[in-house]
């Protein structure tokens, strides 16, 4: 069995753009600042899918500029019907000499032709399965990078908020504090 099947390499293209989203998880996981609120979780798991996807778009349009660099590459044609073949005229017929001779050599020309537009049928059959399946990992590249724009503004204004929330509390305790501790009148709130 071959290692660059095309069955195997449908399955890497799928394992692969999987792998590099939760490897991107990972990396912005254990990257980002430590209190993590759910607007910075979402904001992580949006870009990792972003990056999937993105991963398997390239994957697939790398496979199937693969296989069609590869033309008669006999993978690609793997349990599909058996590429023709002749008897040599020369062998079975010695008593014709030169003529059988050249009549062989256009007989291979011409199975060896017609051996080559059906590898190269099965190949752009086998490069249209990755073409197609790029197609909606496109679509989803750009509409989850308008989520992840989104959810980015989204947890960068919920951060903001927070911060002057926080700021406001920690006034608030710090004025409370030395109010207690006689350090400062207490002052009436409008």
């Amino acid at each position: 069995m071959d290692v660059l099947s095309l069955d195997n390499l449908k399955v890497v293209t799928w394992v692969t753009a999987v792998l590099v989203a939760l490897v991107w998880f990972a990396i912005l996981w254990i990257f980002l600042s430590t209190p993590r609120r759910y607007w910075e979780i979402l904001s992580s798991v949006m870009q990792a899918l972003l990056v999937g996807a993105s991963a398997f778009f390239l994957l697939n349009l790398g496979v199937a500029f693969y296989i069609l660099s590869h033309l008669t590459d006999p993978r690609w044609s793997a349990g599909k019907d058996p590429l023709l073949s002749l008897n040599d005229i020369q062998t079975s017929v010695p008593f014709l000499g030169e003529i059988a001779k050249q009549i062989n050599e256009v007989q291979h020309g011409v199975t060896g032709a017609v051996n080559n537009v059906a590898a190269m049928q099965y190949a752009f059959s086998a490069a249209s399965y990755f073409l197609v399946t790029a197609i909606p990992a496109i679509g989803a590249v750009i509409v989850l990078a308008l989520l992840t724009l989104a959810a980015g503004v989204w947890a960068k204004r919920r951060a903001e908020k927070q911060k002057v929330y926080d700021d406001r509390y920690r006034d608030e305790r710090l004025e409370n504090l030395e109010i207690n501790a006689g350090i400062k009148p207490p002052t009436r709130k409008k």
